[in-house]
Parts: C-alpha cells; structure tokens; sequence
C-alpha cells in the first residue's frame, strides 16, 4: 500500500506543475510574439487586412520615400490598380491612377514608388517605427469596367536610412 500511494502522490505533483509549467511556456512565447523581448523594438513588416491586392513588400525610409510591392492574389483574373490613399503621421497621400493605372497579372507583383517629396508622407529617424493605413482601389478583369473594388489596411515596419 505505501508503494501505492508514492505513486499516486508523483502522478500528482507532475499533473499539478507540468500544467503551470505548460501556462508559463505559452506565456513566454505569446509575449515573444508581441515584441516583449526585442531589446531593440524593432518590428516585423507586417500587413493587417487587405483581399485582393495584398502588400507583400514595402519600405519606408527616413526622407518619406515608399515603395511598395503588391500581389495579386484573385486567382484567374487580372487587375488594374486605379487609386491608391496612404495615411501616416497626420499626412495623407492619394493618387488616381485612371489613366495610367498599375496591371498586375494573377499571381504576379508589381512594384509602385513614391518619392516623399511628391506625398509629403513624414520620414522619420532611421530604426524607427512607422504605421501607414493604406487603400487600394482596382478593377478586376473577370468583372469588367465598370465595378470598382477596394482592399484596404495597414502596413508597418521600421524606418530605413
């Protein structure tokens, strides 16, 4: 009977700690997740939101400059983007693209720019963050002309030299 109870009383201990042990683990690594631990607080380049037309590379450095690089993720149709509205610092940038719009084929990138002199979009200090709230308005091939489509959200990284 005792070498029973030893037993039961180890089975015990080890159900009772390797569940705190677990909660602590998943912790740790939630708040890895969000940036706790980065001594540097830099952030990911991320994108939140958008369907559609999807931000997949951009840069932003400290004269204002924004490249962007979008996908076209509507499988088995192409694209034309039209207008384009980013947002950041307090400053807004738009352009209507109607007449010389940005084709994008399936699957495919393209790549779009502009100088921070022409959006006067805020620069920033160098390993800084940044936060931009992006809209992109296209038309969709499979469609036609005549129906306009948006994917909008928001983009963020560091600040580059």
């Amino acid at each position: 009977m005792a070498a029973s109870s030893k037993g039961q009383s180890s089975l015990e201990f080890l159900m009772t700690y390797g569940w705190a042990i677990i909660v602590i683990a998943v912790a740790v690594l939630v708040l890895g997740q969000w940036g706790v631990f980065n001594p540097a607080m830099n952030i990911r380049s991320t994108f939140l939101g958008f369907w559609g037309v999807v931000p997949l590379d951009f840069s932003y450095n400290s004269k204002g400059d924004l490249t962007v690089s979008f996908q076209n993720n509507i499988m088995e149709g192409d694209i034309n983007v039209t207008y384009l509205n980013v947002s950041a610092g307090g400053k807004t940038y738009s352009v209507n693209l109607t007449a010389s719009s940005i084709p994008i084929a399936s699957g495919s990138l393209q790549s779009w720019s502009v100088p921070g002199t022409t959006s006067l979009l805020p620069g920033g200090q160098t390993g800084g963050s940044y936060t931009m709230l992006m809209t992109v308005q296209y038309i969709d091939s499979r469609v036609g002309p005549g129906t306009v489509f948006q994917s909008s959200g928001t983009i963020q990284g560091n600040i580059e030299a």
